[in-house]
This record gives structure tokens, sequence and C-alpha cells, in this order.
């Protein structure tokens, strides 16, 4: 039981200290990686290809999955929910444009899968 309540205490702590950065997205750096407000941002849940990834038809869907993040985010006002830190101490978040999550969007239009 005690546990219990430890845990749920972690939980509910884990949940409280959940922060929202707003702001001006002037930089993407690839596909899953942006700089808003010098805060290096990985986007949770979601993996991009790499800039240089090619697919089997030798197409940069690396690049493509950039240039479709920059169309939709780039020199627009977006608010990140920062969820946490990675291990290169990137802040782990979910854009949003408006009420849109962006990171669900590069997954529904096949530029990311889960991750």
């Amino acid at each position: 039981m005690l546990l219990r309540v430890i845990f749920l205490c972690f939980i509910i702590g884990l949940a409280s200290k959940k922060k929202y950065i707003e702001g001006i997205c002037f930089e993407v750096l690839d596909g899953d990686t942006i700089i808003l407000n010098d805060h290096r941002i990985r986007l949770f849940g979601v993996d991009s290809p790499e800039l240089s990834q090619k697919n089997f038809d030798g197409k940069a869907i690396g690049k493509r999955a950039k240039i479709f993040l920059e169309q939709i985010i780039l020199n627009k006002k977006i608010k990140v929910k920062i969820i946490g830190e990675d291990i290169y101490h990137r802040s782990l978040g979910i854009i949003y444009l408006d009420e849109v999550d962006i990171n669900k969007e590069l997954l529904l239009q096949g530029y990311a899968v889960v991750y």
C-alpha cells in the first residue's frame, strides 16, 4: 500500500512539472528538432529520418521532413509542452500551432514514426 502511495505521488509530481514554452520558431534543425527561445527541443514521441537519409528511390526523405516542419511552424508563434529531457540534455516536447498537435501531424503525413 505504501508503495502505491509513493508511486502515485511520483506520477503526480511528474505531471505537475510539465511546463510550456511559447515563442516564434526561427530555426528548424531537422524533422524532429527545433530551436525555440534558445532551447533545443526534440519532438517527443516521434522520430524523423536523418537529414542525409534517402529512401529506396534515392529521394532525400530527411530533408523533406525538415522542409515539411519548416512549412508548418517556421516564423510562426508556437507553444511547446515540455515533457522532460533526453540523454543529450535537449528538452522533449509536443509542439502546438494554435490547437494543432504538430508531432501528430508529422506522423499522420508520414514524415515521422512513433518513437
